[in-house]
């Protein structure tokens, strides 16, 4: 993904992270440093990611990608 693109993460519909110039796609997590993340808790839950190409693309909320995908803990 081109650097000058902007990320930004939902969980549950809710933004965990502002759209940022982060490129990476990909994240993990520690059982013993995270487990009290909210990424971590039983239930199922959904995470959206979109992506914008500018600063005013955030601002319009006009996506270039959106990426979705559920998961569950039990």
């Amino acid at each position: 993904m081109p650097f000058d693109y902007y990320t930004g993460l939902y969980l549950d519909g809710e933004e965990v992270q502002q759209p940022t110039g982060a490129t990476k796609l990909e994240f993990g997590f520690y059982l013993d440093e995270d487990k009290n993340s909210q990424f971590l808790k039983k239930g199922k839950h959904k995470i959206d990611i979109k992506i914008v190409e500018t600063k005013e693309d955030i601002k319009k909320r006009q996506y270039f990608e959106e990426i979705s995908f559920e998961y569950s803990i039990q």
